[in-house]
């Protein structure tokens, strides 16, 4: 089979990767992670040597030669967390989940870490108060301290944090009451960008005050569960338009008329008041066009007739629960939605029953006096679940009747592969459904899960989910199991990924299932071990570099190198390269071996000076949107091309560094508007931008539009050739089986990340480059399956973004998950 044309194009293009020779990892965030690890029983395996970044420890991320990420979620780290956290100034990102031996308090050091987003410290043993320094951290996003044994009341401090996006404190030993703001606090009302309020499972207590619900703010989900709440419901709480789930549930003490404004709530969509004292009339839920689950169940509601509304709820609900509420009088259920699954009216005054034919679904009415006065009514024996005859989900085995016998560390996944998978619970709070013995919820959750995890590049083969319940607290749980693929066991870098991609809400489930969180088990790695290489730090500058009081400035240039054709040259001298370049025989008739890329070719200003005669016109071969592109002939005899442009020129002015760039804007890293700053980073996204105007022939800025836009909204991985045949180059061809096409993309889609921090570097983007023109050599499905399943190792270690978006965002302080706050999301 032919190599495709995009194919020929791309394999034309080579990197020119050039910047100072990297330094040490820096010496004050070095000296900070060993103070951490002292007070852990056990680190990391390759935690060992003077260069974190440079020796890529197991879950640090760096940007430049700083500590920017800590991702150590599942690892059975024990002991405590050290007040050296505060050595690590840049910061951003804290994830230790899932390692429930980390215990003792949080050092109030942590509040001095005023870049850091992301605190997530779900399932650990942590105690003591929550530190009321958490509330200098300015930029903060998203705080997770869920399942922990924290004590004391919320510091009124955290009312500060005012770019919150994710504030889950439930499923600690909390109490005190929620704070408010006063002349000289900030209070919990503040918080008018955050959009999860998930405080239920603790003891909290008190009444509900009323400021701490406004018209500003865009709470989604208001979960006060489980606690030790007293009093009424405000009536402000009608004012929170946004909100999509509610629970004040299994409140004891909370008493008092529901808000009669509740009917303004008309985006919510589970709304959970059960088992509380809640008196006056049962709560009139006309025009809540949303509702898909409610329960007021066990309530000490006025006693009355059944409802009419019932019959003018919206066709999206799917269960209601209205046991124990002295309902009396004769139910209508002729009109019933069929959407309906469950309808609970256990325990309640009714006297007759009126039955329609479009009705078929599970309807509960034992402790009624109609059932005394039926024989063998199927609705009188009814139990609390839908469906109570079907065993618990189950994922299904594709195993044989003989299947393979596993090593006693080993399981068999739903593949029917002895492996070791990573486990854990899941648990969401407030699923939209009731119907457990539904297979279909929990294959389509299978599903979603696996492509998230495939879309970034983890090795997963498949995903296994049984025996779902509902527990104690009215959330629904059940077992997760996660196995490797192309293996028999995760290292320590894809647990790394994922737990992050749980912890840090990356993964959104399907809509039903509402708010989740996951408490991951403990992985045994193989051997305790993972093996990892250096980074290359032998790179030297093409432009100009300066040295500025002994700290290394990194000056980038990225170049084309175009191969025009390739001429004798001897093996010796081939050999003596240390490093080389992409070369390819274009008049060669073969079809099976693409050009290799061993490593980006450097060369000194003087050798280009030379090489192109000192870029006279002669040598001028065109100018594209990135600049002029010269010939020049190596003493080997190649004939080779560059592309001059884009310098980043640091120049000394009586003491002070100026950075000056010059280019085509389309190239320049987001990053740079907000920092001023250029990294080695800032090349990879330029690069990127010269993939996407490659496959589509446009310029970066053309018109108004921006490619990176364009490719970004077009792309639908669902589809066939991820749906870019409006935008990709006719020159290509209209043929759906270009061959390397999806992780080409995917490719220049990672390189044009907002954030540094989730692009590959240079380094990565080469290897994926050598597997994609090995694929489209090979031509095979294969060949594209081997090398998706092992692409770019990096995915693991980037950061994802939040799951409860999508785009439409209206504020520029909404989460997305590790990337610029300008990203825009929404939630669910």
């Amino acid at each position: 089979m032919g190599v495709s044309p995009w194919i020929i194009i791309f394999l034309l293009i080579v990197l020119v990767q050039v910047f100072v020779a990297s330094a040490d990892t820096n010496a004050q965030d070095t000296s900070g992670l060993k103070g951490i690890a002292g007070s852990w029983d056990s680190a990391p395996s390759n935690w060992a040597g003077n260069d974190p970044c440079g020796d890529k420890w197991i879950g640090i991320i760096c940007t430049g030669n700083r500590v920017t990420s800590i991702r150590l979620s599942s690892f059975g780290l024990s002991g405590t967390l050290s007040g050296d956290i505060q050595s690590l100034s840049e910061l951003q990102y804290l994830d230790l989940s899932y390692n429930k031996n980390l215990r003792g308090p949080l050092p109030s050091t942590i509040g001095t870490l005023s870049k850091l987003q992301n605190l997530i410290l779900v399932g650990c043993g942590f105690t003591g108060e929550i530190p009321k320094e958490i509330g200098q951290l300015s930029n903060l996003i998203f705080l997770s301290l869920n399942s922990n044994k924290f004590t004391g009341s919320i510091p009124p401090s955290l009312g500060g944090l005012s770019k919150l996006y994710w504030f889950d404190l439930a499923d600690n030993q909390l109490t005190g009451g929620l704070p408010v703001s006063n002349a000289t606090s900030p209070g919990l009302d503040n918080l008018t960008s955050t959009k999860h309020f998930h405080f239920g499972i603790n003891q909290l207590s008190g009444s509900i005050p009323s400021q701490i619900f406004n018209s500003n703010m865009k709470l989604i989900h208001l979960l006060l569960d489980n606690n030790e709440f007293s009093g009424s419901i405000p009536s402000t709480l009608g004012l929170l338009n946004t909100l999509e789930v509610l629970r004040f549930d299994n409140n004891a003490q909370l008493t008092g008329p529901v808000p009669t404004n509740l009917n303004n709530l008309t985006k919510l969509a589970e709304f959970h008041l059960a088992n509380s004292n809640l008196t006056g009339p049962l709560p009139d839920l006309t025009g809540m066009s949303s509702l898909s689950f409610v329960d007021m169940s066990n309530n000490s509601f006025s006693a009355s007739d059944a409802p009419s509304w019932i019959t003018t709820l919206p066709s999206s609900l799917t269960s209601l629960r209205l046991r124990g509420n002295r309902l009396n009088g004769t139910l209508n259920i002729a009109d019933f939605s069929s959407q309906l699954q469950l309808v609970d009216l256990r325990d309640n005054a009714i006297t007759a029953l009126t039955v329609g034919t479009q009705y078929k679904k599970t309807l509960m009415l034992s402790g009624n006096p109609y059932c005394n006065q039926v024989n063998d009514d199927v609705h009188c024996k009814a139990t609390g679940q839908s469906n109570p005859a079907l065993p618990p989900y189950k994922t299904t085995s594709n195993c044989p009747a003989l299947p393979p016998t596993c090593l006693s560390t080993q399981q068999l996944s739903p593949n029917c592969i002895c492996s070791v998978p990573y486990r854990g619970t899941l648990f969401f709070r407030s699923p939209g459904f009731s119907d457990l013995g539904n297979s279909s919820y929990f294959i389509q959750l299978e599903g979603t899960m696996k492509t998230k995890f495939l879309s970034l590049s983890l090795p997963v083969d498949s995903i296994a989910i049984h025996d779902p319940f509902v527990d104690a607290n009215n959330n629904l749980e059940m077992s997760l199991e996660v196995y490797p693929s192309g293996k028999d066991q995760f290292s320590e870098q894809d647990i790394s990924g994922i737990g992050f991609i749980l912890s840090n809400q990356t993964y959104k489930p399907p809509s039903n299932f509402g708010p989740y969180y996951f408490l991951g088990q403990t992985y045994s790695f193989a051997n305790g071990a993972l093996q990892t290489s250096k980074s290359n730090t032998n790179h030297i500058p093409l432009i100009v570099g300066a040295s500025v009081g002994g700290a290394a400035v990194i000056a980038a240039l990225l170049a084309l190198t175009i191969c025009i054709a390739r001429r004798k040259r001897s093996p010796k001298q081939t050999e003596d390269r240390s490093q080389s370049y992409v070369s390819w025989d274009i008049k060669s008739t073969s079809t099976s071996t693409a050009p290799q890329v061993r490593g980006a070719r450097m060369f000194s200003f003087d050798e280009l000076k030379k090489v192109t005669n000192n870029f006279s016109e002669a040598n001028d071969i065109g100018t594209g949107g990135y600049g002029k592109v010269y010939r020049g002939t190596l003493p080997t005899g190649q004939l080779v091309a560059w592309l001059l442009k884009v310098q980043t020129l640091i120049v000394s002015h009586g003491g002070a560094i100026e950075n000056f760039v010059q280019g085509n804007l389309g190239y320049l890293d987001p990053e740079y508007y907000m920092t001023q700053q250029l990294t080695d980073r800032s090349d990879v996204y330029s690069f990127g931008v010269l993939l996407l105007e490659v496959i589509t022939a446009r310029k970066p800025l053309e018109r108004g539009r921006y490619v990176v836009r364009e490719v970004k909204e077009a792309v639908d991985r669902r589809k066939d050739m991820y749906g870019l045949h409006e935008l990709l180059d006719p020159a290509l061809g209209a043929s759906s089986a270009l061959a390397g096409l999806e992780p080409y993309v995917d490719l220049a889609l990672r390189c044009v990340e907002e954030s540094g921090a989730d692009r590959p570097s240079m380094g990565e983007a080469v290897a994926e480059i050598e597997r994609i023109a090995k694929v489209a050599g090979a031509g095979g499905a294969a060949a594209a399956e081997s090398a998706a399943s092992d692409s770019m190792s990096y995915a693991a270690s980037r950061t994802p973004h939040h799951p409860y978006g999508g785009g439409g965002g209206d504020s520029a302080s909404e989460y997305s998950g590790g990337g610029l706050p300008s990203m825009r999301v929404e939630p669910k």
